[in-house]
């Protein structure tokens, strides 16, 4: 869904999908909690953490000599798209490290692959209810991403096919919106999606691989 809502808190003027993608890292995490355990919800809010630093912290990339000029207009600006890719990469490359540690356990992956998929989901479907758009599109919008999040809800912890399963439709939708839509593949969640689905492929292929009694959970 395209952003056509601003919102106004004192001084600063915050899109509708700051909102939507804050709130879904919330819920999610609230989730991964009550799922998981408190163990799993530090390295996801971790994980989370980098992310919001990295793409804040990203202006002085982006904006080097504004930057200098006003240092303080760290508080109030960040890298944008750009901050953003740079923290997803971060996260990543965190979340590489936090899995490596415990040697791509089963149970690591499946957060992991969990958490990406439930932001995304909440994500799309709270853009819905914040922005302007048509019925058909918000409509589908909100019965593909409900679908996908209890498919994930009820699915994901049911093997490692069933992984492959789930992130393979995550990929091929978000590839279908890229597809159909008019801004094209060149939208910040649609590639920031992609890119997370086919980071964590490699390591469930090769899990894919162990018997069963072989996973360390």
């Amino acid at each position: 869904m395209p952003v056509t809502q601003w919102f106004i808190l004192k001084s600063l003027t915050i899109p509708s999908s700051w909102i939507a993608l804050l709130a879904a890292f919330i819920i999610t995490g609230l989730i991964v909690w009550k799922r998981y355990g408190k163990q799993a919800e530090n390295m996801y809010s971790d994980i989370v953490i980098i992310f919001i630093v990295v793409w804040k912290l990203s202006v002085v990339v982006t904006d080097f000599n504004m930057v200098v000029d006003s240092p303080l207009m760290i508080l109030y600006f960040n890298g944008g798209q750009t901050g953003i890719y740079l923290g997803v990469v971060a996260a990543l490359i965190r979340t590489f490290f936090a899995l490596k540690k415990n040697g791509f356990s089963v149970k690591d992956t499946e957060i992991a692959l969990f958490s990406i998929i439930l932001i995304q989901c909440i994500y799309q479907v709270l853009m819905v209810f914040l922005n302007d758009g048509t019925n058909w599109q918000g409509m589908l919008t909100f019965t593909i991403f409900t679908i996908i999040s209890f498919a994930v809800l009820l699915y994901i912890s049911k093997g490692t096919l069933w992984r492959i399963q789930l992130a393979t439709i995550m990929l091929l939708v978000m590839l279908l919106i890229g597809t159909i839509q008019p801004e094209g593949m060149n939208q910040t969640p649609i590639l920031t999606t992609i890119v997370c689905m086919l980071a964590i492929f490699p390591i469930l292929f090769k899990q894919v691989k162990q018997k069963p009694t072989e996973e360390r959970i």
